[in-house]
């Protein structure tokens, strides 16, 4: 095992080095509720900060401390950076003192200059890193994302960017969809993304295709190799037209436009993986892979029922007599075309 590596100088080239290195700062012990707090910049704690503060007090560990910053004023030390730390070893019963770092900051502009680059200079870790880091933590929720992954023969990417086949970023989709469905049904949605060449593989795709193999409504009517088949066979067309979808239905969230995009395609000829589940009697499949209602006396006064199309007209729905925009032959909203369950 040899995961350790040397500290390494970056490369100076076209930078010149600044700033004072000759006062270097000093440690010492002090007691936490000592220290003072400048209102002038600082503020006071959110209802966020006290979230973490009692978090910090229920886990305290000496592992995790990272001493605060203070300066040496007439009146005391005053803490610049690492309030809701002090705070929280001020609030634990067992801990009397901690150590801070010291350094000479004479002026109040200097000090409140000194805050802003602790806050602002700093890189966000993110869900990926903690992730990996949780993996070596031995941390039960973030092996069972693993597991799912493996078992779908997907691998997360650690360094977001330049994505290849079968890897993804979306660990806390991946995570949700575990805590709702279990990790075998994770593994099922991330193996047909896979297997259907989504680069990368998407919070969205997870959700909207766990969606369709788990919602009763949806599952009966499409199969995991089916609805591999139209994932690979629309490519990124699908989240455009869920993209147009949402645009006339606010209120309907991407993945489950992408969902619905998805289940309405189910029985395009060139993505005909298996047999499909007959239509009803009541529709039959065009050339073109839509749905269109049979040879009857309405036929001609709309599109499919199974088959939203976009417009800019004003229409109310025969289903649910709610308002909504689309083509101007349409009769039913998109909710109730695409959402109502089809006869098997």
């Amino acid at each position: 095992m040899n995961d350790l590596r040397n500290i390494k100088p970056a490369s100076l080239s076209g930078l010149t080095p600044g700033g004072d290195a000759s006062k270097p700062p000093t440690f010492q012990w002090v007691k936490p509720a000592e220290l003072l707090i400048d209102d002038a910049y600082q503020r006071n704690p959110s209802e966020r900060s006290v979230r973490l503060i009692r978090q910090i007090v229920s886990d305290w560990d000496w592992g995790r401390f990272k001493p605060p910053i203070c300066v040496p004023t007439a009146a005391g030390l005053e803490c610049i950076d690492g309030q809701c730390t002090a705070i929280a070893a001020a609030t634990h019963p067992r801990v009397d003192t901690i150590p801070v770092m010291v350094v000479e900051i004479p002026e109040r502009a200097g000090r409140a200059a000194a805050f802003i680059g602790h806050n602002r200079n700093r890189i966000a870790v993110t869900a990926v890193q903690l992730h990996v880091a949780a993996v070596t933590a031995g941390d039960k929720e973030a092996a069972e994302i693993e597991r799912a992954c493996q078992l779908a023969g997907v691998t997360i990417q650690r360094q977001p960017g330049r994505f290849g086949e079968r890897q993804t970023v979306a660990v806390a989709a991946i995570k949700q969809i575990i805590k709702w469905h279990k990790v075998d049904a994770a593994a099922l949605a991330l193996k047909v993304l896979a297997d259907g060449e989504c680069i990368p593989i998407t919070a969205t795709q997870i959700r909207a295709c766990t969606e369709l193999l788990t919602n009763g409504e949806y599952n009966r009517q499409i199969t995991p190799e089916r609805l591999t088949a139209v994932v690979k066979t629309m490519g990124p067309l699908a989240e455009s037209e869920a993209q147009v979808f949402t645009a006339a239905h606010p209120s309907t969230p991407l993945w489950r436009a992408l969902a619905i995009t998805w289940f309405k395609n189910r029985r395009a000829k060139n993505a005909a993986a298996e047999p499909a589940p007959p239509p009803p009697a009541a529709l039959r499949t065009t050339s073109s892979g839509t749905s269109s209602p049979s040879p009857s006396p309405a036929a001609d006064e709309r599109p499919a029922k199974g088959r939203w199309q976009p417009g800019r007209f004003q229409r109310v729905c025969r289903n649910c007599d709610k308002s909504f925009t689309g083509d101007k032959l349409a009769l039913w909203c998109a909710d109730c075309a695409y959402s109502e369950p089809e006869a098997a």
